[in-house]
């Protein structure tokens, strides 16, 4: 009888292991005739660079996907985001020239160029120059190989370094490495400098996603919908390397001395160097917290402002602007229906870009020469 009981059983949890096989393997064919994940969708936007560590892949074209957003790029030959390649010599009808230093925010990796800050700062103003270098995941290391190639070439008038919190944590790669040489010059020194032309045209790189038949759909539609909840209230999002205020001592440390360079390189170039600190979501709306992020990290004003004074450093915080924006637009119920960030992904909106431009135009218009004196000139 117990025998008996025992088959009974071994055979209904085979059938119930069948007919759960068959209804994944099911729900599998149909999301894949209805959905694509964002893994599959997603294309890398950057490669190995030998003077940046990283940069834009040459001529690449394809869609940079998330949960909340997938965006097209293109890049130029020039391994930076656009169409337009650039040129070292000016065009008599351009008044000034702009340098944008930065990372993915800089690069606008949730918009098209045009409706990210840089590109609605060109539209402002035709007669000036606006150098986007921006890419994902550059923090100061990258942005000062790039001011220290590409810089010497452009010779912007002005350059605009755009500072994110995880910059704090970005700095904590080991190069590219730069010091002051013997002759109080700023110099690389990891990997060794060597002559490169930072206008060059890459050969065209070709991109990919992840192959569907190497994804599975049911595992990623759970992922994808449980994506927010796991990373505003759990630690299953990607952790932050800096967990200690005595670890963001350390980084901070490193941050005043890579800006000391980048002011000593901009002084070398003639460029003049301002620094805008770009506010993360919280600091709008506190209701709006990251589980793997610490207050400490996210809270940079006042050490961003002391690196600055000390080493004279012309500093701009967009956060009151930001925040004043956020409060006309109805505050935390506004953001439901026009948000300037994502939740998730924390990266600014097409509006959150508008709003981040008009905070740059109060900037950099009393900056940039008049058109008579850069006629002059």
């Amino acid at each position: 009888m117990a025998i008996n009981i025992q088959s009974r059983l071994r055979v209904k949890l085979a059938l119930l292991s069948i007919a759960l096989g068959v209804g994944l393997l099911c729900a599998e064919l149909v999301l894949r005739l209805v959905w694509v994940p964002v893994v599959v969708i997603n294309t890398e936007t950057r490669g190995p660079h030998p003077d940046y560590g990283f940069a834009p892949l040459a001529g690449a074209t394809g869609v940079f996907a998330r949960t909340e957003y997938a965006t097209p790029f293109s890049h130029t030959a020039q391994r930076l985001r656009g169409d337009t390649l650039l040129k070292a010599e000016r065009s008599p009808a351009t008044r000034a020239r702009v340098m944008f230093l930065g990372d993915s925010f800089t690069y606008s990796i949730t918009t098209s160029p045009e409706d990210g800050f840089v590109g609605r700062l060109a539209a402002r103003w035709p007669d000036v120059e606006m150098i986007n270098t921006g890419c994902s995941g550059y923090g100061p290391r990258e942005e000062l190989a790039v001011l220290d190639k590409l810089g010497a070439v452009m010779k912007p008038d002005i350059t605009v370094l755009t500072f994110f919190w995880n910059d704090v944590e970005d700095i904590l790669r080991q190069e590219p490495t730069y010091a002051v040489d013997d002759e109080g010059k700023v110099c690389r020194t990891v990997p060794p400098d060597a002559p490169s032309d930072p206008l060059k045209l890459w050969p065209t790189t070709p991109t990919a996603g992840r192959s569907k038949w190497a994804t599975y759909y049911s595992y990623e539609i759970l992922r994808e919908l449980t994506v927010g909840a796991r990373h505003r209230h759990t630690n299953l999002a990607r952790p932050q390397q800096i967990q200690t205020p005595e670890a963001a001592d350390e980084a901070w440390k490193l941050i005043d001395d890579q800006y000391r360079l980048i002011k000593l390189r901009a002084d070398e170039l003639g460029t003049r160097l301002i620094v805008v600190h770009i506010p993360d979501y919280s600091l709008i709306n506190p209701a709006s917290t990251v589980a793997t992020v610490k207050p400490f990290s996210i809270e940079v004003q006042a050490r961003l402002a002391d690196v600055c004074k000390r080493h004279s450093i012309e500093l701009f915080d967009a956060l009151p602007h930001v925040k004043s924006a956020f409060t006309a637009a109805g505050g935390a119920a506004g953001m439901k229906k026009t948000p300037f960030y994502f939740e998730t992904d924390r990266h600014l909106t097409v509006e959150g870009n508008r709003v981040i431009s008009e905070y740059f135009a109060n900037v950099l218009g009393p900056l940039l020469p008049s058109a008579k004196s850069s006629a002059v000139r």
